[in-house]
């Protein structure tokens, strides 16, 4: 199914705003599958291949959608690589810090390039994740 994204990387069609993140899956090779509902009750998949990180937290029974952000072939934002990538504990030797540093810069440099994608579901409550993959596909079941 072809998905449409705003300039601000914000997923507009299908519009799962207010919908709710029902299942998550890894599996491999390295995939990870989110299933959504919409308001409307449709369900999609989005899958996401080649995943190289991912960071999820406070899946509850109910899981409501604020948005669904799709970041490739732009800059990503700097705080979400962080918090995806981690930083440096403050009493890291320098050398080790820049080494993380210049890891962080080369991998929001993929996304950049279009290399990578960025996936964001932030949530008005319940799970939000950050996934870093090679392509989104998004369809509806």
């Amino acid at each position: 199914m072809d998905y449409m994204i705003d300039a601000a990387g914000v997923l507009r069609v299908p519009n799962v705003h207010d919908g709710y993140l029902v299942a998550l899956e890894l599996a491999e090779p390295k995939t990870l599958t989110a299933r959504v509902r919409d308001l409307g009750g449709q369900l999609f998949i989005v899958r996401m291949s080649g995943l190289s990180t991912f960071l999820a937290d406070e899946f509850r029974e109910s899981n409501i959608i604020y948005a669904l952000l799709i970041t490739s072939g732009r800059e990503p934002d700097p705080s979400v690589m962080r918090h995806l990538l981690g930083e440096s504990h403050p009493n890291v030797a320098e050398e080790y810090r820049l080494k993380h540093e210049n890891f962080i810069a080369g991998q929001a440099n993929r996304v950049r390039t279009g290399e990578l994608t960025l996936v964001v579901l932030e949530s008005s409550y319940g799970c939000s994740f950050i996934a870093l993959c090679q392509a989104v596909e998004i369809e509806s079941v």
